[in-house]
C-alpha cells in the first residue's frame, strides 16, 4: 500500500469577493476538466474525469471565543473509476 503524498497545502483568510473570485475561477477549471494550482512556484495539474464524487460537510462547534462554522467540500475519484453518484442540490 502506498503511504498518502500531500502536494499542497494551503490556508488563507479571503473576503467575500476574493473567496467568490475563487470559486468561479475553480468552477471554470472543472468545466475544462483541469485544475492547476500554483504554490511556490511549482504548478499542481489535476485532470478531473467526467464524474466524480463530491462530500459536502457542514458543522459549527460552540468554543468559548463564540461558535466555529465550517463547511467542507471534498472531490475524490479513483482512476479509471465511474461513480453515477448525483451531486448534492444547493437551495
Amino acid at each position: 500500500m502506498r503511504k498518502k503524498q500531500v502536494r499542497m497545502k494551503s490556508k488563507s483568510r479571503p473576503d467575500q469577493t476574493q473567496l467568490s473570485e475563487f470559486f468561479h475561477q475553480l468552477a471554470d477549471k472543472i468545466a475544462t476538466g483541469e485544475i492547476v494550482f500554483q504554490q511556490l512556484g511549482e504548478d499542481i495539474a489535476i485532470t478531473l474525469p467526467e464524474t466524480v464524487q463530491l462530500q459536502v460537510k457542514v458543522t459549527q462547534r460552540q468554543r468559548r471565543k463564540g461558535t466555529r462554522h465550517k463547511v467542507l467540500l471534498k472531490l475524490s475519484w479513483l482512476e479509471g473509476e465511474d461513480d453515477p453518484l448525483a451531486p448534492p442540490k444547493l437551495g
